[in-house]
């Protein structure tokens, strides 16, 4: 691998970053410590503990690294390729555990299939079982308070997990059955919306017309566009419509919208919040929840 850097008026100069030590050195790390670690390779086999063991050392090695960068936006070009290379080689050894390890994983995170666990729960005590394999909630927190461009993306290890559990025809079809069970709010406010024929949400809205139920998605600020804080509330608004054994039809529709362009008009959805997703406030479960 080469880097082609030049600054300062000085002449352009190809320098040769194949040597782990040169990688490290640049990026201002411990050139000994950053090579012994790239050269560290991990042969996984069918012993859980031992390989999670062997991988959260090689993770967390990987994160200290990380944590002596600067934040993405004030990385040198020397700084951002070693940061490349450190999440590069992280996740390559996600990929290769997970594929001997994530039905193991999954089974004792369900309690061997027993217990039905959403996406977010099951992401964030799965970085619990087997600390670096996913981020935290602290991890995923502190990146939340980026911009979209700014992040390092802890996230992806989000997706390097749920890809293994999905692509496997037991673990897969059980997460997808858990996520597509009622969630436990629309339980508790089913009796509400009996005997008021109106539950509402903040977000969304869910009542009784005739022999219809009609969810309203509120979001007025943002032409009613799908975010963070919209997602779970429609939802549970909806289970409520659909589960209803009164309701002969559901209807989903947006309300009235605060732009100008748009007064006294009701508008269904402008899809993502795209000012959110720009902000970084769009996260990477969100896509992956019902809705």
């Amino acid at each position: 691998m080469r880097l082609e850097a030049s600054g300062g008026g000085k002449k352009s100069k190809r320098v040769d970053h194949s040597d782990p030590k040169i990688i490290f050195g640049n990026a201002g790390l411990s050139p000994k410590a950053g090579s012994v670690w790239m050269e560290t390779f991990l042969h996984f086999g069918r012993n859980f503990k031992r390989d999670a063991a062997a991988a959260t050392k090689l993770w967390r090695a990987g994160s200290d690294f990380l944590s002596k960068l600067p934040k993405k936006p004030k990385r040198t070009i020397e700084q951002q390729l070693a940061a490349d290379i450190i999440q590069f080689r992280c996740r390559n050894a996600r990929e290769r555990f997970l594929t001997n390890h994530a039905d193991a994983i999954y089974r004792k995170l369900t309690k061997n299939l027993d217990n039905f666990l959403r996406v977010d729960e099951l992401t964030y005590d799965a970085a619990k079982l087997v600390p670096g394999l996913t981020p935290t909630r602290k991890q995923v927190d502190a990146e939340s308070a980026l911009l979209q461009s700014e992040k390092d993306g802890v996230e992806v290890d989000q997706g390097i997990f749920l890809s293994h559990v999905l692509a496997n025809v037991e673990t897969g079809m059980h997460l997808c059955h858990a996520m597509l069970r009622l969630k436990m709010e629309s339980i508790e406010r089913t009796r509400e919306f009996i005997m008021k024929d109106i539950v509402d949400f903040g977000p969304a809205t869910v009542e009784r017309q005739g022999k219809a139920a009609v969810v309203t998605i509120k979001n007025p600020r943002f032409l009613n566009a799908e975010d963070d804080d919209t997602l779970d509330d429609t939802e549970a608004a909806i289970d409520i419509a659909i589960f209803d054994p009164t309701s002969e039809i559901c209807v989903l529709r947006g309300d009235f919208v605060d732009h100008p362009k748009y007064k006294d008009r009701k508008v269904f959805s402008s899809g993502i919040n795209l000012t959110h997703l720009y902000r970084g406030k769009i996260p990477y479960l969100w896509y992956i929840r019902p809705r």
